[in-house]
């Protein structure tokens, strides 16, 4: 890995068609396999988003492409709003 090279942060959560998209535009750069990506995937708001949730998550457990990788899942929504009041307290 590459000490120069910012780390890569990933927020995903119900939308697997663009975290597919999204993770592959990232792992086609030149740097990504001396990249660290880190991915936070929240937990289901509700039982209506549950199946989009869990497609998500599992594309998660097959990325490569980058020097290392760090899937932070989630098992109670955190939501935006929750996440930057933490973020505005530190």
């Amino acid at each position: 890995m590459n000490d120069n090279l910012s780390p890569i942060v990933l927020f995903v959560y119900a939308r697997p068609e663009h975290t597919q998209r999204t993770l592959a535009a990232l792992a086609a750069n030149a740097e990504a396999s001396e990249s660290e990506l880190y991915v936070y995937a929240d937990a289901p708001r509700n039982a209506k988003d549950q199946a989009q949730v869990v497609a998500v998550h599992q594309l998660l457990t097959g990325i490569t492409g980058f020097g290392k990788v760090s899937v932070i899942e989630r098992e109670h929504n955190y939501g935006l709003a929750q996440i930057s009041n933490i973020m505005d307290s530190a």
